[in-house]
Parts: C-alpha cells; structure tokens; sequence
C-alpha cells in the first residue's frame, strides 16, 4: 500500500515475473518428478513414494510462498509481520501431518507412513528447490544499483539547480 498503483498501460504480467515464475514451476517439477522416481525405483512402495511427492509438493509451495513475497528480501525475513501468513502456515502443516499420520486419512489417501528421515529429505527436497532464487536475489541484493554504481564511477549527474 505505500507505492502507487501501476499505470493502466503496463502490462500485469511482465517478462521477468513470468521467466521467474516458470523457472521456479519447473525446478520444483523436476524435484518432484526426481523425487518420485529415486524414491519409487529405490526399493520405496508406491504409497511411500506418493506421500514423499505429496510432502514435497505440499512443502514447495510453502516454500514458494515465502520466497516469492518478496524479490528484494529473503524467505527469512519475508513474513516477520504477517500473522495471515503464519497461520496458513500452521494450517498446512498440521493438515500435512493429519494425512501423513492419522491412518483414516493416510488410508483414504492410499499413503504409507513416512520416517523422520523421509520428511528430512523431504523439506530439503522442498527448500532445494527454491534456493537458486533465494542466492539470485542475496547476489542482486549485493551488487549495487545503478545510481550508485554511476556515482562510484565519477558520472554522477550534477545536481539540478533548484
């Protein structure tokens, strides 16, 4: 609410808000299909395999959420002040863990029991899958921006007089 509302002619969906946004889509995805296949093809059953992706999933977009609130700051500070968003939070972990390990629900989502070391995996999975963009933004958020870089150069435009 403290900046101005976009112009009527720029577009909604900018080139970079897009690029972003499918990259991150598709990194995710690929965790997802990666995890499935190791854990699938690795000896799990396919009811353990499903509750591994479905924990992923359910923790990327977590994950997502507080990466993509702000593209200035990182996922740690993102939701300081944001009670909704800690709730929401809370809400889908408990209902994560309500369907990982209440057996009417774990049943009714044909789901084996998961390990403390699979939900390990699992939020690692989640959080590697959002990280190149948390770097991207710690290595934007280093380097300076142009008004100081022309100033550090010696270009500075004089000042206008008043």
């Amino acid at each position: 609410m403290r900046r101005p509302p976009r112009a009527i002619a720029a577009r909604l969906f900018g080139k970079r808000l897009v690029v972003v946004s499918l990259s991150l889509g598709l990194s995710v995805t690929a965790i997802l299909l990666g995890a499935f296949a190791i854990a699938y093809y690795g000896g799990s059953s396919e009811a353990e395999a499903r509750a591994i992706t479905f924990s992923i999933l359910i923790l990327a977009n977590l994950a997502l959420i507080f990466t993509c609130r702000s593209w200035n700051t990182s996922a740690a500070h993102s939701g300081a002040r944001n009670p909704a968003l800690w709730w929401i939070t809370a809400g889908t972990l408990v209902f994560l863990a309500a369907t990982l390990y209440l057996p009417p629900l774990r049943k009714m989502f044909r789901f084996d029991l998961l390990h403390p070391l699979d939900l390990a995996l699992c939020i690692a999975a989640a959080i590697v899958g959002t990280a190149w963009f948390e770097l991207l933004k710690a290595i934007r958020a280093r380097r300076p921006s142009a008004g100081a870089r022309a100033t550090t150069r010696g270009r500075a435009r004089p000042a206008r007089p008043a």
